[in-house]
C-alpha cells in the first residue's frame, strides 16, 4: 500500500487510530518486510511498546476515536 492509500483510509474512524507516520530518523528499531501470506498473523503479534502512556491508556483512547 502507498501512504496516500493509507492516509485516505484513515478517514474511517475504525482505521484512524492505527495509521501513523513516523520520521525515519526517529525510528530506532530494525524494520522487517512481512510477506503478504504472513501479514494476517503479524497483525495480531504483541509488539507495542509505548513510552509516554500505558498500553491501557492508548487502547482506551483508540476505542474513543472509533466511537
Amino acid at each position: 500500500m502507498t501512504w496516500k492509500m493509507l492516509n485516505n483510509a484513515s478517514k474511517f474512524p475504525e482505521i484512524a487510530p492505527a495509521i501513523k507516520q513516523y520520521l525515519y530518523g526517529h525510528v530506532k528499531s530494525r524494520m522487517a518486510e512481512i510477506p503478504v501470506p504472513d501479514m494476517f498473523i503479524a497483525v495480531f503479534l504483541p509488539v507495542e511498546r509505548f513510552k509516554k502512556q500505558s498500553m491501557e491508556y492508548v487502547w482506551n483512547n483508540s476505542k474513543k476515536v472509533v466511537r
